[in-house]
């Protein structure tokens, strides 16, 4: 048993002189890697959002150069907009903001760095300027006609007051450390914006009357307008607009639902880098053989043709159009999500309508016998 016991002691002191040795090991191992580089505890991340939710377009903050991050501290920008769009006059003047400011952002920094006291995380803020002063566009002007930057403490309040075309610069500086410094950049985005259409030179708003053309082949020129900023930094992005020709309700209602679907809708899409686009058969032959001669007179009879004519001739009457024009847009400054502008109305224009049905039913040939009508 003394034996057992002995060799069980043995045993035990072996276990614990392995166990002690392997602690040695990794302690050597973590002191090595420190001093070698191998574990880095990340650097934080600057939180620099682009730009508001739901705009795209206007001032952009982000952080630019910084200095001194080999001495082991950083600045850290942390970057916050204000939503002026719900802000009131008086919050805006509250808050110190200007009532001309597109967009407002407060910017934080923060020193980083290890065993940093609270008056060792601080920083002082250069003026705004110019990253290139002698630039084309920057040349003779002032930045504060474009952006303002009022410093309190750590926070920057930067306010963007009209586009600007070279980029604006603050620098932020530790107060412990003056070899230690960050950039804030402040960039404009090109802000585009979808303004209207012309069709056939034609600009579709308010209500627009157009002839039913029974002569032959026509296609319809469309040309997007859009306004751009008067100066940026950066290139906006495309805006997209898909123009829509749609069968108003008081059609359905005048001439039937039945018959309302042989009226033609149109759809084209213009974008701010490719602004013209083409309808084809606009509103000529085939668009009216299909609304009066499809059919006829075997499954659309002369009774059918007269309830779409008459249905016409009391819009005609009352002044109500055939079609409601509008568009939908997409990537506009004023607004991330798909946006729906109404640009107008169509009117078809009745007395050529009204020629060609009266002569089209006076034929001696007898109106609704003749198979094949007149041949346009």
């Amino acid at each position: 048993m003394s034996n057992n016991n002995l060799n069980r002691h043995m045993m035990s002191d072996k276990i614990k002189w392995i166990v002690t040795l392997l602690a040695f090991v990794l302690v050597a191992v973590l002191f090595a890697g420190i001093f070698a580089g191998w574990f880095k505890v990340p650097a934080p991340k600057d939180e620099t959002p682009v730009q508001g939710a739901g705009v795209d377009g206007g001032a952009v903050v982000g952080p630019g150069a910084e200095t001194g991050a080999e001495t082991g501290n950083r600045i850290v920008l942390a970057t916050e907009q204000f939503d002026l769009t719900a802000m009131s006059p008086e919050e805006r003047q509250d808050r110190g903001i200007s009532p001309i400011a597109e967009t407002a952002y407060t910017v934080t920094a923060t020193v980083s760095g290890d065993g940093l006291t609270a008056d060792q995380k601080n920083v002082t803020w250069s003026a705004a300027a110019f990253k290139n002063p002698s630039s084309s566009w920057a040349s003779g002007k002032s930045v504060a006609t474009y952006v303002t930057a009022t410093p309190s403490k750590n926070t920057l309040t930067v306010q963007c007051l009209k586009a600007f075309g070279e980029q604006i610069v603050v620098t932020a500086t530790s107060t412990f450390n003056k070899a230690v410094s960050k950039q804030l950049t402040v960039d404009y985005k090109e802000k585009i914006e979808f303004t209207g259409v012309t069709v056939n030179s034609k600009n579709m708003t308010g209500t627009v009357t157009e002839t039913l053309d029974i002569t032959g082949d026509r296609n319809a020129a469309v040309v997007g307008s859009f306004s751009h900023s008067d100066a940026y930094t950066i290139k906006g992005d495309t805006v997209t607009a898909v123009i829509k020709f749609t069968r108003s309700s008081q059609l359905t209602t005048a001439v039937t639902s039945a018959y309302a679907t042989r009226f033609p809708e149109y759809t084209v899409t213009v974008t701010s880098a490719s602004p013209s686009g083409t309808i084809n058969d606009y509103f000529d032959k085939e668009t009216h053989n299909k609304i009066f001669l499809d059919g006829y007179p075997t499954s659309f009879t002369a009774a059918n043709m007269a309830t779409v004519y008459n249905g016409l001739k009391t819009m005609d009457t009352s002044s109500q159009a055939q079609y409601t024009v509008a568009a939908t847009v997409t990537g506009a400054s004023s607004n991330s999500s798909a946006q729906q502008k109404s640009l107008g109305s169509l009117k078809l224009n009745f007395d050529e309508i009204q020629t060609w049905y009266e002569a089209f039913s006076n034929l001696s040939i007898g109106f609704g016998t003749h198979e094949g009508g007149i041949i346009f």
